[in-house]
């Protein structure tokens, strides 16, 4: 796909050997930037000696690409020059030649999230991130049923056994995603985002990246821009 539209392609890292980047530059016809990211994996002081870091499985590298990409790589200097950023998974990939465009489509039709498919969570990997948002909603005195989208997000596919305990864990996967990197620049997702990252959950309880969008655009975003991407598309056991 990309041989023919010639995207340039921005790989984000924190340390690539000179040799590593030069293998990804021979394995690709196509325009390589490699940015490098500041503190990818520097937890706060505050937090360093919490026992929640060594639990879950998931290593500090990892909760801290989840942070990253929740909010920090809307706003790398590299991606100023971009309208639009297309994300993938490295363990994803097309298994059929894609017939359309899906960001040419996305511009033309003025949309700002695209995403491929939805899933549901395991609640372990979103332990007390609802009750965190709904401390920000309640915060920012925001209706938590205010809109279509938060209202099937908190139906009852799930038993509501507290007040707090209301979100269904139904999210976009974002493991391929189209953004449009404006509405994820500006300060009113940036405001969520930095709400979120103040208390921790990332680090502590390895919140995902998925989790953030969803809630957000289930907030603040009219449905008519969300864009259902329908392209072919795999990633580890699953092929679409």
């Amino acid at each position: 796909f990309n041989e023919r539209e010639d995207y340039p392609v921005v790989v984000f890292h924190d340390g690539l050997s000179k040799a590593s980047r030069q293998r990804i530059l021979e394995a690709s016809p196509n325009r390589i930037w490699f940015a490098y990211v500041v503190g990818y994996k520097s937890v706060p002081a505050y937090l360093a000696d919490r026992m929640e870091l060594q639990l879950g499985g998931y290593g500090v590298g990892y909760r801290g690409m989840c942070r990253f990409r929740s909010g920090p790589i809307f706003m790398q200097p590299v991606m100023q020059g971009f309208d639009y950023a297309w994300t993938l998974d490295t363990d994803g990939y097309f298994p059929a030649d894609l017939a359309r465009d899906p960001v040419e489509r996305m511009w033309r039709e003025d949309k700002v999230y695209g995403y491929s498919h939805v899933s549901r969570d395991q609640a372990s990997a979103v332990q007390h991130f609802w009750e965190f948002c709904r401390l920000y909603i309640e915060s920012k005195g925001i209706d938590p049923k205010g809109t279509k989208m938060m209202r099937r997000l908190t139906d009852a596919l799930v038993l509501r056994d507290t007040y707090w305990h209301e979100w269904n864990r139904v999210l976009f996967m974002n493991d391929i995603e189209i953004t449009k990197l404006s509405w994820f620049q500006s300060p009113k997702y940036q405001d969520f985002f930095t709400f979120l990252d103040s208390v921790g959950g990332f680090w502590l309880y390895r919140w995902g990246d998925h989790a953030v969008r969803t809630i957000a655009i289930a907030l603040f975003l009219d449905p008519t821009k969300l864009m259902r991407m329908r392209v072919p598309y795999g990633h580890q056991n699953t092929c679409r």
